[in-house]
């Protein structure tokens, strides 16, 4: 797999996890499949991050009343 045109250290599986994403890390993807008979490039893919929020009871908001 590739990331902005730079390949990927280890990223030799069928399944890639990211974690700790940042909405900076929205970026271009492709993959590169490789065999005897040849390789094949896939189409690019947009990694899309959203913000999100995990409310917890320490942490949820009161509300005023």
């Amino acid at each position: 797999m590739e990331l902005n045109g730079t390949t990927l250290s280890g990223a030799t599986s069928s399944t890639l996890t990211f974690t700790d994403l940042q909405t900076t890390d929205a970026v271009n993807h492709t993959v590169v499949v490789t065999n005897v008979a040849g390789s094949a490039t896939s189409v690019v893919a947009m990694l899309t991050v959203a913000n999100s929020a995990l409310w917890t009871r320490e942490n949820y908001p009161k509300s005023r009343g």
